[in-house]
């Protein structure tokens, strides 16, 4: 339909910490590409079934980052 063009298509392969791994198949978390002034944080969009947002995230939180199909310099 109408959003098939303008959407992108996330996978819920969760998000880690540590050793742990969380909401596999329920939720995810993906990084922007905008870093924190420190380079220690960075930007990133949560979700789960129950909520979604965007965080500033400690870097060594594990989560997806998206590939740009047909990026170009």
């Amino acid at each position: 339909g109408d959003y098939a063009s303008r959407s992108i298509f996330l996978p819920c392969a969760g998000y880690g910490y540590g050793t742990s791994l969380y909401s596999a198949g329920s939720g995810g978390g993906y990084w922007s590409s905008v870093p924190g002034s420190d380079y220690n944080y960075a930007w990133s969009l949560i979700f789960d079934s129950s909520e979604h947002g965007t965080y500033y995230n400690d870097r060594h939180f594990v989560q997806s980052v998206r590939p740009l199909q047909g990026f170009t310099k």
